[in-house]
């Protein structure tokens, strides 16, 4: 059984791949733009579009796009970045790049973070907080909105 998300790959992601494959224009800047425009430039078009907002950008990973995101909050030295004890390394890592301190929570049974511990790991220090979607189980964010807040 693939792993979910897997099992909602069709055809036309597929053709999607092939597509850039066969273009031989594997980055972003690796020879000339297949009918112009490189395909990360015409995926940050659409997003931006699907999202309705004015900026986006493609990154090579979940890491990057972490790290990131961290930047752009002004995570630094010494602040504290609260994420789930259950999650992928780059969570955590994603903080310590920055030399900020990834504060470990505990997670409910849907594996994902407790709000309740939560509320304890805040401390003044605390600069921002990573909730993880684990596989399928959404996080309680209305509840880690409040308390993030």
């Amino acid at each position: 059984q693939p792993y979910p998300g897997g099992m909602r790959i069709g055809q036309e992601e597929i053709d999607a791949v092939v597509s850039v494959m066969k273009s031989h224009a594997m980055t972003r800047y690796g020879g000339p733009a297949p009918e112009g425009k490189y395909f990360a430039d015409k995926f940050e078009d659409a997003f931006k579009e699907k999202m309705g907002v004015k900026h986006a950008t493609a990154v090579s990973s979940g890491t990057a796009s972490l790290i990131s995101a961290l930047v752009a909050l002004g995570i630094g030295p010494g602040d504290e970045v609260v994420v789930p004890s259950f999650t992928y390394v780059a969570t955590a890592e994603a903080a310590a790049v920055l030399g900020a301190i990834p504060i470990i929570c505990d997670v409910d049974e849907s594996l994902t973070m407790d709000p309740e511990d939560l509320e304890r790991r805040i401390s003044p220090h605390t600069k921002a907080v990573i909730p993880v979607h684990m596989r399928g189980a959404p996080c309680q964010m209305d509840k880690i909105m409040d308390i993030a807040k």
